[in-house]
């Protein structure tokens, strides 16, 4: 090839070079983008099991046969008369 002809393909050249330099940078980006979706998924799925486990948690403890249990020691008594509602003149606001 002559020194011409070289020279007039030079720009086509730099630019399959920043066309190869774009397509790396943009597959790095892709896959980081991939694995931060990745660990959110992951972060998500481990704090929803914490909160079914803690929901779990609440429904045992607060059944009224566990909270019999736990009072037992206090000397409570269960009312005997039904809760009585309180009525006053005033309006509610």
């Amino acid at each position: 090839m002559s020194r011409a002809k070289f020279d007039k393909h030079i720009p086509f050249g730099l630019f399959l070079l920043l066309m190869i330099i774009l397509f790396i940078t943009n597959t790095f980006v892709a896959e980081d983008r991939l694995r931060a979706i990745k660990r959110a998924k992951e972060k998500h799925r481990v704090a929803r099991i914490k909160a079914i486990e803690m929901r779990t948690k609440l429904m045992t403890i607060t059944r009224p046969s566990v909270l019999y249990d736990a009072v037992k020691d206090l000397d409570l008594e269960e009312p005997a008369d039904p809760p009585r509602k309180i009525i006053t003149d005033k309006p509610n606001k």
